[in-house]
């Protein structure tokens, strides 16, 4: 490992090796096995040599994975488009039976036309991993040529593939190693690297560690305007993620992560950082105020949080207010608008809180509406609810639908000017000299 050491304010530079886990390694051949418990192939049975003379990619996922699910119908697609030029297999360790029922019970999710191994012990040995979704690209001779994750997978990397050229990827099945500096005993440090595929030190708000009597904050490859929203949000004392809280007063793309998932691999490792901080238990007061100017002094840019006005949606009660719970069973199938459903068994039209806290409603709308406009509760309401709203409120987002199934529940959704905390990032000059 080479390390570099600057003591001032004990920020450390850290620039470790690459180290691998993965039993087969890149440019080494498939051994010949023979892989059952296939469904969507002409056989209960396969070997990947079937497919000698293709592109394979291996892509391995589990049920309880959702952005593997999320990827399928893409998957789906790029089979379709390339046809016979290469070969999409899903990996997945849950039985042939489990997996049949899986999609059986859940109509949202579509079951892929891919080739599927299921019940898998074999290649999970060959590849192992510690998360999901990973894929293994298999060449038309049978060597594995990459390890990547789902999102490079796409028509212009599948092309660059079969014209011979040259990619980077970030290796999931890559051994991860935990914090650099922790072994080291220090009880009070910080520190800013660049981001590493063999490092990860996790994303955690303000942890206290009882046995240490330390405080810790760890974010792992993160773009520099998500440290600063991390460092200003505080825990939760502020919230930075909406569309509207947060203004960015500069134009370098390197700081935001890249929109588009081809390129998030060579801007992670190009771009992104890591920062630790560890303090003194007594400190943990200092935390973030420390994390502030840690980020200050590295990047030239200048932070700050101001109250703005701006139009809010506001929940008040009226005087037909009719949620009051008449008990019964305990219910709640609420989801956030987008999030997945995808787990959903059924097709219900309707979403329902049957004797519920009136809490689960607030922090639900919360969730929905806060994302688009700033959002505050004045209902102040105790107890359990019973209410029902319709899926297409929120699958996708509709306010004018939302505020019909709340007004029909005796609430009401007002727009009012609010102060917001906002968070201001604006880039300091360099100066000429």
């Amino acid at each position: 490992m080479n390390l570099k050491i600057t003591f001032k304010w004990a920020i450390i530079f850290l620039y470790p090796c690459i180290v691998t886990a993965q039993k087969i390694s890149i440019g080494e051949k498939l051994p010949e096995m023979e892989l059952s418990n296939v469904i969507n192939y002409q056989s209960d049975k396969l070997k990947i040599s079937d497919f000698k003379g293709k592109l394979v990619i291996l892509d391995f996922w589990n049920h309880y994975c959702s952005a593997c699910i999320k990827s399928f119908p893409k998957l789906d697609s790029l089979q379709k488009a390339f046809n016979d030029d290469i070969q999409i297999i899903l990996v997945n360790s849950e039985s042939k039976d489990s997996t049949r029922r899986f999609f059986e019970k859940r109509p949202r999710i579509k079951r892929p036309d891919l080739i599927m191994i299921t019940g898998d012990r074999k290649l999970s040995e060959l590849f192992p991993a510690e998360g999901y979704p990973y894929c293994v690209w298999v060449d038309a001779s049978g060597k594995v040529q990459y390890f990547s994750g789902s999102h490079v997978i796409s028509p212009h990397s599948i092309s660059k593939f079969k014209s011979g050229q040259k990619q980077f990827f970030i290796n999931p099945t890559a051994k991860r190693f935990g914090s650099p500096v922790s072994s080291f005993g220090f009880g009070y440090y910080s520190y800013i690297s660049k981001c590493n595929d063999t490092l990860n030190i996790g994303n955690n708000e303000k942890v206290y560690n009882d046995i240490e009597n330390s405080v810790n904050i760890t974010s792992n490859c993160s773009s520099v305007i998500e440290l600063f929203k991390k460092a200003y949000s505080e825990k939760g004392k502020y919230n930075f993620d909406t569309k509207y809280s947060l203004v960015v007063d500069f134009e370098d793309s390197n700081y935001r992560r890249p929109s588009n998932p081809e390129m998030l691999d060579t801007w992670s490792v190009n771009h992104s950082y890591n920062y630790e901080l560890c303090l003194p238990g007594y400190k943990s007061a200092e935390a973030y105020k420390i994390m502030q100017e840690d980020l200050g002094r590295y990047f030239p840019i200048k932070a700050y949080v101001k109250d703005v006005s701006m139009k809010s949606i506001v929940l008040y009660a009226d005087d037909t207010l009719k949620i009051k719970s008449k008990g019964g069973v305990t219910l709640n199938t609420l989801s956030g608008p987008g999030s997945q459903t995808l787990y959903s068994k059924n097709q219900n039209s309707h979403l329902f809180l049957n004797n519920q806290p009136y809490s689960q409603l607030s922090q639900h709308l919360r969730l929905w509406i806060q994302y688009y406009y700033p959002f505050f509760d004045e209902v102040g309401m105790k107890g359990n609810i019973d209410i029902k709203i319709n899926e297409s409120s929120i699958n996708p987002f509709n306010i004018d639908n939302l505020t019909k199934d709340l007004n029909k529940a005796g609430l009401k959704l007002v727009i009012e000017e609010r102060l917001i905390p906002v968070l201001f990032l604006q880039q300091i000059q360099k100066e000429n000299k």
